[in-house]
Parts: C-alpha cells; structure tokens; sequence
C-alpha cells in the first residue's frame, strides 16, 4: 500500500528564495536609482515588480482543498503519470496530474499534481492513464489500487505521440548501450533521470558536474548551433522557424523543465533579434525570459531547478566578465570554462548548501577535463537520436558513443575519489544563506567599482 501526499507550496521555506530576490533588486535598484545607470534601475525594479506579480500569481492558481473535505472517505483519482516513475526498493513515486475526483457521493473535476508511490511491480510509464483507488486519511491518501483508464483532453493524443517517440529512443538506448550508458544517455537526451545508478549520480554530484544531467542552457546552445551550421546557407528566418519547430518538439519530448524552458526561450529571443538585425542585451532577454516563465508557470516559484538556472546563467553573463576583466589575462578557452565553473560555483554554492548539503570544489578541473568531450557526445547523441527516429536500426551507430560515456562517467568516478574537494552541510541555515548572498552582493559591487575606476585610469 503506497502513501500519496498533496504538494505543498507558498509556506514556510518555499518563499525563501522569491524573498531573497525581491530584497536583492531592492537594494540595486535603491543603489541605481540616485546614479547614473537609470537603466539597470529600471530592469532591478521591473524584477521586483514581477516576483511580487509571480507570487500573488501563484497564490491565486492554488486549488481548494478537496482532498481535506473527503477526510475517512474512499476516492477515485482519475489522471495521468506526469514524470518518470522513480524506483527505490519495493515502491516507485511519480507526479499524478489529476483530472477529477469521485467519492462515494460526489465527483469533483480537480485540477491538481500530487505526488503518488505504488508497487514497483506495476511498471508505470510517464503519460499512462491510471485511475488510483485510494482512501483519504489525515490528509494523506493510502493508495489501494492503480489501473489503467482512458485518457480524457484535447492533448491526450498528443501525450500518446510523446509516449511512443520516447519509447522508440529508450528501447533503442537499451539495446545498443550497456545497463550503465544507457540510463546517462537517457538522462542526457530525454531528460530522464530516475534510472541512473545511485553511485553514478554520486560520482557526478561529487565531482561537481552534476549540471551536465540536467538539461538546459548548454545542451540547447549546442543544438542551436548545430543547426545553425547545418542550415547556415538558408535564409535567416527560415532558421529560425525550424529552430522554433525543433526547440517545441524537444521541450514537449523532455517535458517542462525550468531550466529547459529557460534555455530555449533565451535561444528564441536571441534568434529572434538576430533576425531581425535589432541589437539586444543579453540582461534584457534574462529579465523578459524571467518575468514571462514566472508568470505563465507561478509554480515555479517554488521549484529549485528554475531559481538554479537562473542563478547560473546570471553568473555567466555578470560575475564571470567581472572575473576575465579582474584577471586580466588572454582570451583562452581552458580559462573561460575555469572562470564561468568558478563564477556559477561561487553564485550557487549556498543553495546547494541549503538544498543538497554538499558542494564541490572540483567542479572547475572537472569541467576543464570533460568538457570538450561532452560537446562532442551530445552532437553524436542529438545526430543519432534524430536518425533513429527516422529509423531505429541506425540506432547501431550509438556504439561510437561509448568511448565518450567511459571517459566522462571514469573521470567523475576517479574525481569524487578525493574528498578533500568535497564540502559537507548539515543543516546549512537560512540565516547563512542570506548572509552569504548580501556579502557576494557588496563584493561584487566593490569589484565592479574597482574595475570601473582601474579602466578609467588606464584610458588617461
């Protein structure tokens, strides 16, 4: 018997990072407003603004409680597998997207995600239709039964398509690569994560390139510009739609992922502007890809993956110009990957803290090893993943991907051997988190002063 508990969001810790944003553009924009830049004042301020939207917004998206009014009541959970089934010992837990509630004398058409656990016997897939028999108990639902049902929506056949394309991919993953390959290729291509080997995602995580699993800026990036060579004799808009097309087709394959999402709109607009020979800050495009994914999607507001991501990215485009121009040294790939790892490291390290209890230190000579050879590994696996689309037998040619896969999960394997490049958290507290973030706040300001001044002066 499984145990199904309701998400739970908009209290406690889950505003947490909202606050801390909110504070942040705050006090830029208080900084900015009595100088000069008026315009990082305004987009410090349009940030603000648009947390405080995104979280009243999510507020008012939040469903009744439904459940709590059938307290000692048995229900039908009528709705669809939303994520991957994750499997640990006896049970399997996955998001059920539900679509209506019945009860022995009423029915409620409940749109809500909760999470559900059931025997790992059942061999449940993402977008199966299930109906979950189940009693309501202390506000949690003791599942009794699980067993297919219909699929209900204008998307159902859609959520059929995905089922079968997904399953052509890992079937073919299966049969070409071993037991351990397979599930990072999975992993890589369709986003799927729940199959990797538990000592795999430690040895990643210990390494520091655990972001490498997870989709996102890096892997839209190189498929953009995959297809940008492949079709570089082509008009710029006609790119551009198929570009749209492949992103949408991809994001529906992967599912909405925060920082797939992210990526993907950034690539549009930046695109988009390209096009159109317009000239764009790059600031500008992460404000307008922050604002319209908190808006559209307020759920996010509590998903750690979206605050990461965009975290990160601000790193990239902020502290690591900060850094190159600190150093001052000549523009060379091996540094550049050094100083952004570096950069995202120091931007994210107490969220990892707080959230994963664990930060490493090897992540820049990690990447400076793997990096090059994923580049290459993902063009091979989004090149063979699209032929085998066209035709599963090519799926054959997976096995010049194996030398890549050793060298990257060896390299993480013999990485985390050293513990010295681990750092331990045991209850990292908030207060530590906010700490950390107001003193990186002043010590960036004072750097981008320093610069500002040293510039000056090397100009006279």
């Amino acid at each position: 018997m499984g145990i199904l508990w309701a998400q739970t969001y908009g209290t406690g810790l889950s505003f947490l990072l909202p606050v801390l944003a909110a504070a942040a553009a705050g006090v830029i924009f208080t900084v900015r407003l009595v100088g000069k830049n008026r315009h990082r004042a305004f987009l410090a301020a349009s940030f603000l603004l648009f947390v405080i939207l995104g979280m009243l917004r999510f507020g008012f998206a939040q469903t009744p409680d439904i459940l709590g009014q059938l307290e000692n009541q048995e229900v039908l959970l009528t709705g669809r597998v939303a994520t991957h089934p994750q499997t640990y010992g006896q049970q399997q837990y996955f998001t059920l997207s539900i679509y209506n509630i019945a009860s022995e004398n009423s029915a409620y058409a409940y749109r809500e995600e909760i999470e559900i656990s059931a025997p790992s016997s059942m061999h449940l897939q993402r977008d199966d239709s299930v109906t979950v028999s189940a009693a309501v108990q202390s506000g949690a639902v003791a599942v009794q039964k699980i067993s297919p049902a219909e699929g209900k929506g204008l998307l159902s056949p859609l959520y059929g398509i995905r089922q079968t394309l997904y399953a052509c991919l890992r079937d073919t993953y299966r049969k070409h690569l071993d037991r351990n390959f397979a599930p990072l290729c999975k992993a890589l291509v369709l986003g799927n994560r729940a199959a990797l080997p538990g000592a795999m995602v430690y040895d990643f995580k210990g390494a520091g390139i655990y972001h490498l699993l997870a989709i996102s800026g890096l892997h839209i990036s190189l498929l953009a510009f995959f297809l940008m060579h492949v079709f570089r004799k082509r008009p710029g808009w006609l790119v551009l739609l198929i570009l749209l097309a492949i992103l949408l087709a991809f994001n529906a394959m992967v599912g909405l992922k925060a920082s797939l999402l992210r990526a993907s709109s950034m690539m549009l607009m930046i695109m988009l502007a390209r096009t159109w020979g317009r000239q764009y800050r790059i600031s500008d495009i992460l404000f307008a890809t922050f604002a319209f994914l908190l808006l559209a999607l307020p759920s996010y507001i509590a998903d750690v993956g979206f605050w990461l991501s965009f975290v990160s990215f601000f790193a990239i485009i902020f502290i690591a110009p900060m850094l190159k121009g600190l150093l001052n040294w000549p523009k060379n790939y091996f540094l550049d990957i050094a100083v952004i790892s570096f950069s995202i490291g120091m931007a994210t390290l107490p969220l990892n803290a707080y959230f994963f209890g664990m930060y490493s230190w090897a992540a820049v000579p990690s990447n400076l090893v793997v990096m090059p050879v994923f580049y290459v590994l993902m063009i091979l696996l989004f090149s063979i993943s699209a032929l085998i689309l066209v035709w599963p037998p090519l799926g054959a040619l997976l096995v010049l991907t194996r030398p890549f896969f050793a060298y990257i999960s060896g390299a993480a394997h013999y990485i985390n051997k050293l513990d010295f490049t681990k750092m331990h958290f045991e209850n990292f507290p908030v207060q530590a988190v906010v700490i950390y973030y107001v003193l990186l706040f002043f010590l960036l300001l004072l750097l981008y002063r320093y610069l500002k001044v040293r510039d000056r002066h090397g100009q006279k």
